[in-house]
């Protein structure tokens, strides 16, 4: 239903209210009380546009810019030799302005921020590049050598021992995992065509002809991995909750 509304603004505008009737009652007091109507909001939300685009400016003028680097250990990968593999991650409003320098240091982007896996050792000097690029969070360093050794007294001790059972279970399920079959090796859709007595496969876009015992062997092997998929997917929920 469609009410006529003074908003807080003072002016007047159209509403389309549904729903119970102290449903609607209480929505109609917050717009009196709260509310904008249409002019004013669209003029609150170029105001905030263009403070926005000040503000950045003035980072680009300075030379500090809204890029913030965060760290978080990576538990779950093989590390290299034993050291330990973190993950810096990129946030902040001004990342978009430096995109090509943050590609070619090697950050991919997610659709939320940017990141990449890099080596404990490497951190520091990592910084140093993030600084040259204009981050004010390694300029004025939120990530120095004494907090980032605060930062690793804190959390390395938690993450080795969380890596140390997944490495466990990795060796184990490694020595379960199915053994491929050497005919699908190479880029396969995982499609099995024809009956018995005319079964074919495409690796690498080449049509194969194969056997009915090489088609129940392929059969075989993509059932057991699927079981295998299943099995790896619950050991690591079972270790990240601890279990």
């Amino acid at each position: 239903m469609q009410y006529t509304i003074e908003m807080a603004c003072g002016h007047k505008d159209i509403v389309n209210i549904t729903g119970k009737m102290s449903e609607r009652e209480r929505k109609i007091k917050y717009y009196e009380s709260c509310g904008l109507c249409q002019k004013c909001y669209a003029e609150r939300r170029e105001q905030e546009r263009l403070k926005k685009e000040k503000e950045a400016e003035e980072r680009r003028n300075s030379g500090e810019l809204d890029i913030q680097p965060q760290l978080e250990y990576l538990p779950y990968c093989e590390w290299e030799n034993e050291d330990p593999i973190l993950s810096i991650c990129i946030k902040g409003d001004d990342t978009k302005s430096v995109k090509d320098n943050l590609k070619s240091m090697g950050y991919k982007w997610d659709g939320n921020k940017w990141s990449k896996k890099i080596s404990q050792a490497a951190i520091l000097e990592e910084c140093s590049k993030l600084a040259e690029i204009g981050s004010v969070y390694t300029k004025d360093p939120e990530i120095t050598k004494d907090n980032l050794e605060k930062f690793m007294k804190e959390h390395l001790e938690y993450a080795i021992k969380r890596h140390e059972k997944w490495e466990k279970m990795r060796i184990r399920l490694e020595k379960m995992k199915p053994q491929k079959p050497e005919i699908i090796i190479g880029k396969w859709n995982h499609k099995i065509y024809g009956k018995t007595g005319n079964y074919s496969i495409y690796v690498n876009d080449v049509k194969i002809n194969i056997a009915d015992n090489i088609a129940s062997e392929i059969k075989k092997y993509e059932k057991e991995s699927c079981e295998w998929d299943e099995m790896w997917a619950v050991n690591m929920r079972n270790i990240q909750n601890g279990l």
